[in-house]
């Protein structure tokens, strides 16, 4: 038997950016598109670090921030919460000094979800990550990330529903990667945002989203 606890505070936003969204996505997409079409180069046997644009594509596992709901059972207890969730991307790299400096931009689709006997809870939004990357095998790198579609939502199996939409929001990121193959790199990096939302007739809530990710990226 589990039973959900569930955030109940937040409260329906209903502003919507479409044209924002579609003009990010078509951008990522011609760039991924071009890096694809590039020949890659190799130098020293490496695709890592070298001077021509490489495709990019990201999986993760992020946790951390405010709990948004938590089941509870016998046996263990899960939760949503504001900076966790699966990870799943695409983007470019561009090399801006070869084999030393490189820009990585890109977007992913975040989401989480937990259910119970009594309902179930989900979490999702798009990040939009440009981030500068120092150094060849071991890299460190730090950027922003823009965090839009932010939607939580809580459905019970007798009717009861919560729908949150958080407004987009710029957040910083911090990250270090390692070369364990020429196209294949496994990173930890940390996100530092909060997200807000606005209900009608009430103030805005705010949600800690700050959290640690750990995952890999093949580069193409």
């Amino acid at each position: 038997m589990s039973a959900f606890t569930a955030r109940s505070d937040l409260s329906l936003f209903d502003t919507t950016r479409k044209g924002a969204f579609v003009v990010c996505l078509a951008s990522t997409l011609f760039a991924s598109t071009a890096a694809l079409a590039a020949p890659p180069a190799q130098q020293g046997g490496r695709l890592y670090g070298n001077s021509v644009p490489h495709a990019v594509f990201s999986a993760a596992v992020h946790f951390g921030g405010d709990d948004l709901a938590v089941v509870y059972s016998r046996d263990e207890t899960e939760k949503i919460e504001a900076g966790g969730g699966y990870l799943l991307g695409l983007g470019i790299e561009f090399p801006l000094v070869p084999n030393e400096i490189a820009l990585r931009t890109g977007v992913s689709y975040l989401y989480d979800s937990i259910d119970a006997d009594n309902g179930k809870a989900e979490f999702k939004r798009l990040p939009w990550d440009a981030i500068v990357l120092f150094g060849n095998q071991f890299r460190f790198g730090v950027g922003a990330t823009y965090h839009t579609v932010v939607e939580y939502e809580f459905r019970q199996d007798w009717g009861q529903r919560i729908s949150a939409n958080f407004e987009d929001e710029l957040g910083l990121v911090a990250l270090a990667e390692i070369a364990v193959m020429p196209n294949f790199t496994v990173h930890l990096r940390y996100t530092d945002i909060e997200y807000t939302s606005t209900g009608r007739g009430r103030s805005a809530k705010t949600v800690d989203g700050s959290g640690f990710g750990v995952g890999f990226n093949v580069l193409f």
